[in-house]
């Protein structure tokens, strides 16, 4: 897989600049990955299997700290800024969104050591 990746992130670059239509470069990019795929007998299931296997587990935190915040009354007065207690959720869906961002960027930067 490690030896693929790079091969698939330039199909995926060429993808991005080619002056074709969306549907001839999303065919071509397609057929590429499988072409190379079948030269090199990498197998593209395990490209995804680790990010489907962290999709239960995200979703098992996400509502682990759910209960914590929404049953522990020791964080009603903890927050700051615009979210001033812990217990209500962010009305304006800045924390969420800024975790997103931080997390985009974080495997971002992982991906290029």
């Amino acid at each position: 897989m490690s030896q693929a990746s790079p091969n698939i992130r330039m199909a995926a670059k060429l993808f991005k600049h080619a002056e074709l239509p969306l549907y001839k470069r999303v065919f071509h990019l397609g057929r590429a990955v499988i072409d190379y795929s079948r030269q090199t007998n990498t197998s593209l299931l395990s490209f995804y299997f680790y990010n489907l296997v962290q999709i239960p587990v995200f979703i098992i935190m996400v509502l682990s700290i759910r209960k914590i915040s929404t049953e522990n009354e020791d964080l009603t007065g903890a927050g700051m800024l615009w979210f001033k207690n812990l217990n209500e959720p962010d009305t304006y869906l800045l924390l969420p969104l800024m975790a997103t961002v931080l997390n985009y960027f974080n495997l971002g930067v992982s991906c290029l050591t």
